[in-house]
């Protein structure tokens, strides 16, 4: 009996150690001059690009147009000679890449989606108003639209909410072909941490 007590003690210890380690993982954040940025749609593919690595935190992409800056997360770290060929591939330079102590762009969702939507993926064309509209919603208050879509209509969603605009529309497109469902959520965003 005595036995079986110490081991679930153990296994208990060891079960706290390790969320205990990961609650604790090491996050770098980090800030790159970037060159070529002039509209919404090069702050999507940029920030889009940045999402893709697998150690960045993909809510803590941020595109600053006017400065020319972007601000991410990572939890391991990274360099400049490593993220120069995302930039590249998007036609953009990365000019300095710094590791600095807080991101002064960052931004935090808020809890609930203050806009949930859903189209049927064969009628987005006829959304394309709203969509627009969206977008100045999302430019005019601090915000970021959660897409979820089939990969295909990326372009259409994008070019409705991004197209002509000189100011950052902080989208984050989820491509999933298993829904034949347009899901577009608008989030309040906050500074901090």
């Amino acid at each position: 009996m005595l036995y079986f007590i110490n081991s679930k003690r153990i296994l208990l210890l060891l079960i706290l150690c390790i969320f205990s380690i990961n609650a604790y993982a090491k996050a770098y954040h980090y800030r790159a001059d970037v060159k070529g940025m002039v509209c919404a749609f090069c702050a999507y593919s940029v920030a889009k690009n940045i999402r893709k690595l697998p150690t960045v935190e993909a809510d803590s992409v941020n595109v600053n147009l006017k400065n020319n800056l972007v601000e991410f997360t990572a939890y391991k770290k990274v360099s400049q000679r490593m993220l120069s060929p995302l930039f590249e591939k998007s036609g953009f330079t990365l000019e300095h890449l710094i590791m600095v102590k807080t991101l002064a762009i960052s931004k935090k969702l808020s809890g609930k989606a203050r806009l949930d939507l859903s189209i049927d993926v064969f009628e987005t064309d006829q959304f394309t108003s709203l969509l627009k509209i969206l977008g100045d919603i999302a430019i005019k208050k601090p915000s970021r639209i959660r897409v979820e879509a089939p990969e295909e209509q990326e372009g259409t969603i994008l070019k409705a909410l991004l197209m002509g605009r000189k100011h950052v529309v902080q989208v984050f497109f989820i491509p999933n072909d298993d829904i034949n469902r347009v899901h577009i959520q608008l989030f309040d965003v906050f500074n901090g941490y």
